[in-house]
């Protein structure tokens, strides 16, 4: 079946599966692992289906306050964390 798939097809699954795991692990829901992905790569100026193959394999592992930063920025006095830096992820 993946063989029909055409490449741009395989990166958007990767993606989605990245979301899953991101969830799970993270106690997230999938919009807020799809921010996470999506943060990390602009921060890193990687490409998304990159980072996404990372978390997949166990290379990468995101915070989950990465993932909820809009959370946090609503909160009085925190600081969001992972949008200036990458090093937490």
């Amino acid at each position: 079946m993946a063989e029909g798939l055409n490449p741009r097809d395989w990166r958007d699954i990767q993606i989605l599966r990245a979301q899953g795991v991101l969830a799970e692990v993270l106690t997230v829901d999938v919009g807020e692992a799809d921010r996470g992905l999506r943060t990390y790569a602009a921060m890193t100026g990687t490409a998304l289906h990159e980072v996404a193959q990372q978390v997949i394999y166990g290379e990468l592992s995101l915070t989950r306050e990465l993932c909820v930063t809009e959370e946090l920025s609503r909160l009085p006095g925190r600081r969001v964390l992972g949008r200036d830096r990458a090093e937490g992820c």
